[in-house]
């Protein structure tokens, strides 16, 4: 076992050691080690931060006095985190927990050690999960498995009911695609979550107060550091940072406690003690709360720059593009108007949110986002809460062309790849050939995209023309109805400009013939004018016959009175509300002839999925020889 002395000189010499490294330097085991640092930081020789990292400290004659922070104002970003963290107050109810005890079966399991976090078994091997998860699995709740250590023991009382109830204090989730697929259970990578409903039973406050108090924890047991820590030293964290908590057994995740199993315990309080057990849904929001926690204390000046900044203050100001600056993409992948319209506006705009229900595509217009990007020389950093999500947009935008543009970051496997790829883009030349092909891939690409706006054109005369078509058939329907539909369609032949000449030229004479229409002379003396003039109407109106006749009009008898030519007026009304009837029905007829002879509008959309298809051709081909020319680029923009 080593000595204090060991351990504190271990770490004046290399500050920030975590406690397994002290362990292999000293070749000592390491709870030994955590345990006696922990001793060492009660009496004030060392400390540790949230990333589990150690320090020693010297003592000084006077003990330093750390000045409380002032209560600060809630921001913006504050407030809203605030109200997200009340709503998942009031979504996550009462946390998790499960009856200690049961007249039909217990809802979980007790187990001996913790699989797949201290112990190697897999948590099937323990005796009762089996039959545990093929209830889980057959019930009607579905509900879903988890591993909860350590464990409260909590006397609950209601009006209907009253018992224990037990609470774990850490909850490991399993890997869903092994229970959806009904394999054995393997515990999920992610680290433990807190239960809240322990949180809600040991804190003070109200339900938003209890989700903060959570995700303070969070960060104190270093939950959302990258380098994950090892359990045990959550735990024993856990237990020096809130000795306050009602601990009931000394906690040891490497030796739990045997002895009365916790069906038969009746003293509230946390025992060392590890279950298996089922709950309806996903207890916890994997460290959202604790995300949220952070976000809440980021000032104003962190934020006010960004592109959420903005939008907190309302100070987006959408841009309007000019038609030489809209942006001709590249669809090396195949997609319809919406994501165009997503890719366009996130190339112009200052702010852009798209969002979707799975299987719509958003990885798609990511990808394509991405590629068009590049190809415009802009810088591009790619992010995402979840590997999988980054590895899969990854592989569709490197593959897509004869080298990668996206620098895979990350530990691990993924240095080495950026090692090579660095390499392999430094090294890489352009030659003659690769730029002739490029300038025949864009003539290509050019074409193509002239043709599907062409074709778009035509599709939009297209639809013009049968809108204007469905108005004037609601015109000129009624119509139909009340000419009959041998003179209805004996309008789509006739003249109406001559048709118009001669109701103007009988007119004229009408007008000639009425005395009300004359100067004064001529009505003093009309006597003398008038028989002349009814012969003039008569006459003419015998030369109209055939007009007449292709209208459907007959005419009064030739006027002997000048009573008599109302009738003459009115008819020449008739003629000409007939005539504008003839010309609504004759333009009808003319865009009828028109639309049947234009192509059909589905035969044009079929062209321009044609066109599209050898357009995202025609966009990989220009895409793989634009990156055989821009290496060099590529690299210095550090894409």
């Amino acid at each position: 076992m080593p000595s204090e002395t060991d351990i504190l000189s271990a770490l004046r010499s290399q500050p920030g050691l975590k406690g397994r490294e002290i362990a292999s330097q000293l070749k000592a085991d390491k709870t030994e080690v955590n345990s006696m640092l922990w001793k060492l930081q009660n009496r004030g020789l060392t400390r540790q931060d949230n990333a589990y990292r150690w320090f020693s400290v010297e003592k000084s004659g006077q003990a330093a006095t750390q000045a409380q922070p002032a209560s600060k104002q809630l921001t913006t970003l504050g407030r809203l985190c605030r109200y997200y963290l009340e709503c998942l107050s009031l979504d996550d109810e009462a946390g998790v927990r499960v009856f200690a005890r049961s007249l039909y079966g217990l809802d979980y399991v007790e187990l001996p050690e913790i699989p797949g976090i201290v112990a190697d078994q897999p948590v099937t091997a323990f005796q009762g999960v089996d039959n545990l998860f093929s209830r889980l699995r057959s019930g009607r709740e579905r509900k879903v498995p988890h591993i909860g250590y350590p464990v409260r023991v909590k006397w609950l009382k209601s009006a209907k009911w009253e018992g224990f109830m037990l609470e774990p204090v850490f909850l490991f989730g399993f890997n869903d695609e092994a229970l959806r697929l009904g394999q054995m259970p393997v515990l999920s990578e992610e680290t433990p979550a807190i239960n809240s409903a322990v949180i809600k039973s040991l804190a003070i406050g109200n339900d938003s107060f209890v989700m903060e108090e959570a995700a303070k924890l969070a960060e104190e047991l270093g939950l959302g550091e990258p380098d994950a820590p090892d359990f045990d030293e959550v735990v024993e964290r856990l237990t020096q940072i809130r000795e306050e908590w009602d601990w009931k057994e000394p906690i040891n995740s490497h030796q739990l406690s045997s002895g009365e199993p916790l069906s038969k315990l009746e003293v509230e309080g946390i025992y060392n003690r590890c279950i298996v057990f089922g709950c309806e849904r996903s207890p916890y929001t994997k460290g959202l709360e604790q995300e949220l926690a952070k976000l809440q204390e980021t000032s104003e000046d962190q934020y006010r720059s960004t592109a959420l900044g903005m939008w907190l203050e309302r100070r987006v100001q959408w841009q309007h593009t000019s038609p030489a600056e809209v942006i001709t993409l590249l669809e090396a992948l195949p997609l319809n108007s919406e994501q165009r319209e997503a890719i366009d506006h996130a190339l112009t705009q200052p702010l852009t949110v798209i969002t979707g229900p799975p299987g719509t595509g958003k990885s798609q217009v990511v990808s394509c986002l991405l590629i068009n990007a590049a190809k415009l020389g802009k810088r591009v950093l790619f992010a995402s809460k979840n590997n999988k999500a980054v590895d899969v947009v990854e592989a569709r935008v490197n593959n897509l062309g004869p080298r990668p543009i996206l620098l895979r970051l990350g530990r691990g496997e993924y240095q080495s790849k950026l090692t090579e790829y660095l390499t392999a883009l430094l090294a890489s030349r352009a030659t003659e050939e690769d730029r002739y092909n490029h300038d025949e891939a864009e003539k290509d690409f050019a074409h193509t995209l002239a043709r599907i706006k062409e074709l778009h054109n035509a599709a939009q005369e297209t639809m013009k023309l049968r809108n204007n078509l469905d108005g004037l058939e609601q015109k000129v329907e009624p119509l139909r109805g009340q000419l009959g539909e041998a003179l209805f369609q004996s309008f789509h032949t006739l003249d109406v400009e001559a048709a118009q000449k001669c109701l103007a030229k009988l007119r004229l004479v009408v007008n000639a013939a009425t005395r009300s229409q004359q100067k004064f002379f001529t009505r003093l003396f009309w006597s003398a004018h008038r028989a002349r003039r009814f012969e003039l109407l008569g006459a003419t109106a015998g030369t109209l016959q055939p007009i007449l006749k292709a209208l459907s009009l007959s005419s009064p008898v030739p006027p002997t009175l000048d009573s008599e030519m109302a009738a003459w007026r009115d008819f020449v009304s008739g003629g000409e509300n007939r005539i504008q009837a003839a010309s609504q029905i004759g333009d009808y007829f003319r865009k009828l002839t028109a639309l049947s002879d234009a192509p059909k509008l589905e035969d044009i959309w079929q062209r321009i999925a044609q066109q599209r298809d050898k357009l995202a051709k025609d966009s990989l081909k220009l895409w793989e020889y634009w990156l055989r020319l821009a290496p060099a680029r590529l690299s210095a923009h550090g894409h």
